[in-house]
């Protein structure tokens, strides 16, 4: 059964149990954390869902001073707080304080309503990479079963259904869009024998993504994908364009005039020859990551570093070319 986000949640296949109307919070994690202002959280309704820790009430009378109490899974509590030692819910149905012994970080038996809401409504319908499998898979079903949030997938090209217990390890296809975004508004030159083409869609080939191109007469050409990271000095837009197409048309145009087609033909393929400018080892190689000169040498040596060579410069010009 799938969804319906205000009303109720899918707890396993075969039912549901009703919500009762109540403000949560966006939770980011299972976890009611002892280090991020627990006092926030109380009064928030919380779910039974990971066995292993025992709740109990204080009860002197018993061994410990606890007495070990048993709940069917998914039972509704809510949150009342904690301390570094324990963590005090009130049973939703029943009105019983209980507690359950609390070590920081780690699995908790609880997870918050309003998490289970979140992830909900960011991954229903979500388009996915996953390992092992060409082509997409979209979200079609989620539901909260013991140790987790489950998921049923669906092949968007074949209709083959899958059920994973965790998302983690797949990509989502989201991010990947931003390359095609990228590159959409010019013609490219897609290798070094200048063959030109535009970008086509992202494919997915064994839960890999690749940016696929098109030539004029159709032919097409693929290039790996780095996953999206968060934007950085080194990446501005997150983005990573390693192995991706550098120079639009215009570029070639330009620059097969300016370098000749000798140098043109390295450059477009990475590759650094003894007598280039540092302008054109910067389009072949990318920035260095450092810069040494050595002014006071009558050659005026400079030397680039990048993670695995060492372009040496003397007057302007490449003069050695060290591979780590």
């Amino acid at each position: 059964m799938g969804i319906v986000l205000n009303a109720q949640i899918n707890i396993h296949r075969s039912d549901t149990i009703p919500m009762k109307e109540s403000v949560t919070l966006p939770y980011d994690s299972t976890d009611v954390d002892i280090w991020i202002n627990p006092e926030r959280y109380v009064g928030q309704k919380m779910i039974y869902f990971q066995k292993g820790s025992p709740f109990y009430v204080k009860d002197y009378r018993e061994i410990g001073g606890k007495k070990i109490l048993q709940f069917p899974m998914f039972t509704y509590f809510e949150f009342m707080g904690n301390n570094r030692q324990e963590v005090k819910l009130k049973n939703i149905e029943t009105g019983e304080i209980c507690y359950y012994f609390h070590t920081g970080n780690g699995v908790k038996p609880i997870m918050a309503v309003g998490y289970i809401e979140k992830i909900t409504r960011s991954q229903m319908n979500s388009q996915w990479c996953i390992d092992d499998h060409n082509g997409l898979f979209k979200v079609v079903d989620m539901w909260l079963a013991e140790g987790g949030i489950k998921y049923k997938l669906k092949s968007l090209s074949d209709g083959e259904e899958i059920e994973l217990g965790t998302l983690y390890g797949c990509r989502s296809i989201k991010p990947y869009l931003q390359y095609v975004d990228k590159f959409k508004d010019e013609k490219w030159v897609l290798d070094s024998d200048f063959h030109i083409g535009i970008v086509d869609s992202v494919e997915v080939r064994k839960g890999q993504p690749y940016l696929i191109f098109r030539d004029d007469v159709g032919n097409s050409y693929d290039f790996y994908l780095t996953e999206p990271r968060e934007p950085s000095d080194y990446f501005p837009d997150g983005l990573y364009y390693g192995n991706l197409p550098k120079f639009c048309e215009a570029d070639h145009k330009k620059y097969l005039k300016k370098y000749g087609r000798i140098n043109w033909v390295n450059i477009v393929g990475g590759i650094v020859s003894l007598g280039m400018t540092p302008e054109m080892v910067k389009m072949a190689y990318g920035d260095p990551e450092k810069i040494i000169s050595m002014t006071d040498l009558s050659m005026g040596m400079t030397q680039w570093r990048y993670t695995n060579k060492t372009v040496t410069f003397v007057n302007g010009k490449v003069k050695d070319i060290i591979d780590f």
